[in-house]
């Protein structure tokens, strides 16, 4: 079993690497309108849906969401 604290540390380096290292402008998800708990999770770090194509959802966190969604999972990961 992966340990509960995974999930936290990927989206922080993932989204530490795309915004900080290769200072994208924005980071962007597809999910399958099913998959409610990527959804869920997605948007509890400041993602929010931009759009839709043929069976999913676009979900997108531009760079000026990113200090916050990273103060927050600094936190979870501190907590965790």
């Amino acid at each position: 079993m992966v340990a509960h604290w995974a999930n936290t540390e990927t989206k922080l380096l993932t989204l530490g690497h795309a915004f900080d290292t290769l200072a994208y402008d924005a980071v962007v998800w597809r999910i399958a309108p099913d998959n409610v708990r990527s959804r869920r999770a997605i948007v509890r770090v400041g993602a929010t849906l931009t759009g839709r194509e043929p069976d999913l959802l676009v979900y997108t966190m531009p760079r000026a969401a990113w200090p916050a969604a990273k103060a927050l999972l600094d936190r979870r990961y501190l907590d965790e």
